[in-house]
């Protein structure tokens, strides 16, 4: 009987041990989407020097990590529970977990967008509600696949389908046919026969999801693997692929690509497999399994966006001739001090949401609604060439559209957290 509990505590033991593992490698994954995010017109500038072109590739290349890492963890920890789901259930539990949490950081995301959009209010204040809605419906659009939102679509996508192939998971011929498309992806980057944009890839990150149910199916392989691969060898191989991921980004940029620095890189590819590699051979890190990223992470990842547009409007506007001309090093250190206070604001926020209440959530967020209706009605009052009866039409208007976004707004975050 003894034994026998010895082996369940050893077992249980080694599982801790494997989460452990993965909230390292989820944290110092989220760290790197943090950065990728926070530089501040370092992906849009261009550079003549050699130097500098090199520095921008070294500084956004390390921003392109964390993504691929994340789809492998997801499938990692989906391997195990996979032939459990149906499309419905597996839907049916992310539903309060994952996507109206996403749905409601894209809504806060997308109304701060509108207010500090001109153009908005003097469509409202004209009456007309159709260019309104238009532009609505293009900034949504432009936040899910120009902004960080994109990847809880192309998660949803990878998994439905890995869940819907369930049956085949386990097989080589699927995991062949998953890399076929996400090679085609890699290879379109230097081609564009499609959308270039890595945000757009909906079937380009299954492959990883599929890898990471591989990985855990073949555990001991795995950690045997690598306990027999010696530290230098990966460490050289990182340093290689990086070099190699680098050295992409600026022929893809040389070569006019919307998005040279895509996740979705064969490099990229490679150095992010190697990195896992490397953390998973690491292991677990005590200080950052004091933050608790398996409760956190996620929630970082919806706050640090809606973060970063906020002290992007203030850098732009309080710092006008920051950004004109801007050295690689004046930029390297923003981004740093950035990322300092993106990273750190986002965990303090996401430690302190789970000790709060459902009605203290609602408060807040009716708060918020409060200021963003007091700026787009002071907008509307600043408008001028337009007749009393316009501004009284248009006022009406606005307030037609604080009552709808109440409505809208309300009620999910009810079912957020009543879903918790």
């Amino acid at each position: 009987m003894s034994e026998k509990n010895n082996f369940l505590e050893f077992k249980d033991q080694i599982i801790s041990n494997e989460l452990h593992t993965i909230d390292t490698i989820r944290f110092l994954a989220m760290c790197s989407v943090v950065w990728g995010h926070c530089n501040m017109g370092l992906e849009t500038n261009t550079y003549s020097e050699t130097y500098d072109i090199i520095a921008r590739s070294v500084i956004l290349q390390i921003g392109k990590i964390g993504t691929i890492l994340f789809f492998l963890i997801s499938g990692y920890l989906m391997g195990p529970k996979i032939h459990q789901y149906t499309i419905r259930g597996f839907l049916k539990t992310r539903l309060s977990s994952t996507v109206l949490p996403w749905f409601l950081s894209l809504s806060v995301f997308c109304l701060l967008t509108l207010i500090n959009e001109p153009h908005f209010a003097g469509a409202l204040g004209n009456g007309d509600l159709k260019q309104a809605s238009l532009m609505i419906s293009m900034i949504f659009k432009n936040s899910v696949f120009h902004f960080a939102y994109w990847f809880i679509i192309v998660f949803l996508i990878s998994s439905v389908l890995l869940v819907s192939l369930k049956k085949y998971v386990l097989k080589p011929w699927l995991g062949m046919l998953l890399a076929a498309i996400t090679l085609f992806y890699c290879v379109n980057l230097h081609y564009a026969w499609i959308s270039t944009y890595h945000t757009k890839a909906f079937l380009g990150y299954a492959f990883f999801m599929w890898l990471g149910v591989q990985l855990k199916a073949n555990h001991k392989r795995s950690i045997a693997f690598l306990e027999n691969t010696s530290w230098g060898l990966l460490i050289a191989a990182f340093i290689l692929s990086f070099i190699f991921s680098c050295a992409e980004g600026i022929i893809l940029s040389k070569g006019n690509c919307a998005d040279p620095y895509a996740s979705i890189r064969i490099s990229n590819i490679i150095n992010s497999l190697i990195s896992f590699a490397c953390l998973f051979k690491l292991g677990k890190i005590k200080m950052i399994g004091k933050l608790e990223p398996r409760k956190n992470a996620y929630r970082i990842y919806l706050l640090h966006s809606i973060l970063i547009y906020v002290v992007t409007i203030l850098y732009y506007n309080y710092l006008p001739q920051a950004h004109i001309n801007p050295s690689i090093s004046r930029l390297f250190l923003v981004e740093i001090l950035v990322f300092a206070l993106i990273l750190s604001s986002s965990q303090l926020l996401a430690s302190k949401m789970r000790m709060s209440h459902i009605k203290h959530y609602q408060e807040k967020l009716i708060y918020l609604m409060a200021i963003i209706y007091e700026k787009l009605n002071h907008q509307l009052l600043i408008i001028r060439n337009f007749s009393l009866s316009y501004k009284f039409h248009s006022l009406t208007n606005a307030i037609r559209l604080r009552k709808a976004i109440t409505r809208v707004l309300i009620p999910i975050v009810s079912l957020l957290y009543v879903g918790r």
